[in-house]
């Protein structure tokens, strides 16, 4: 039925009260159907004039959380706004997943390269890499800011959350601070009952002089967000990230 559907151009199946595993489940089936014809249909954008304002002359980070099909929304600026985009990812955490599973998000990966029609950037790559390609005007970068990598130990400061602390570190706000990068919240959700994908821009944090306040406007921003659609999350990210990290030996 893949091959169909991709044809077609239609989502997956989802059913009317999923759970967050259920919905993990139609993300990662998505990403086979990944391709430009498939986000100009199934993507609605929202409040995108500031982004396409901003990067007229300088680069722009546009972070988001693990919540809804947050891959496919690196697609709609490509492919729908016409921006060169791509994303910092990491694979360091691959080597704690299963084969089965560490193999389907290599694929991820390169299927989406394919469908950013830009390299991505990873995060033991040099940060000069990404660094030179945020400081180019035009140019966007995606960055989930509740990234930990299992056996990587990175300073974190506390922000409230969905109601709680929660431990993040501050990486993304820094690079754009030196990159004089605008960084632009985003949200992402799924209305299963049309069956589209909302991508929505939030307001633009430009003051980034404290990087820790600049990540705690971004999490203000988008929290409403996962509030509504708590079970459009990758994983329950207030649970998960109460704690500070403790890496893995």
């Amino acid at each position: 039925m893949r091959w169909w559907r991709s044809l077609r151009n239609i989502p997956p199946s989802l059913v009317n009260d999923y759970s967050m595993a259920q919905f993990k489940e139609f993300m990662c089936q998505e990403t086979w159907q990944f391709s430009p014809a498939y986000v100009k249909k199934n993507v609605l954008l929202k409040n995108d004039e500031e982004l396409i304002s901003l990067s007229k002359t300088r680069g722009v980070m546009v972070v988001f959380l693990h919540q809804g099909s947050w891959i496919l929304t690196g697609g709609a600026i490509k492919h729908q706004l016409d921006l060169p985009y791509t994303v910092i990812a990491s694979t360091r955490n691959l080597d704690y997943c299963t084969p089965e599973e560490k193999s389907f998000w290599l694929g991820v990966h390169e299927r989406t390269k394919v469908f950013y029609q830009e390299p991505i950037f990873y995060s033991h790559d040099p940060v000069r890499q990404s660094l030179n390609w945020l400081k180019n005007p035009g140019n966007i970068l995606g960055v989930a800011l509740d990234v930990r990598e299992a056996n990587r130990s990175h300073r974190e400061e506390r922000f409230q959350f969905m109601d709680r602390k929660i431990h993040l570190q501050t990486g993304p706000a820094k690079l754009a601070k030196l990159a004089n990068a605008a960084v632009i919240p985003s949200a992402t959700w799924y209305d299963l009952a049309r069956r589209q994908h909302v991508f929505q821009f939030l307001p633009a944090i430009t003051r980034l002089e404290d990087p820790a306040a600049a990540t705690q406007a971004a999490l203000t921003a988008i929290e409403p967000f996962i509030k509504r659609y708590p079970n459009q999350q990758f994983y329950d990210i207030a649970q998960i990230l109460a704690q500070p990290h403790q890496p893995i030996a």
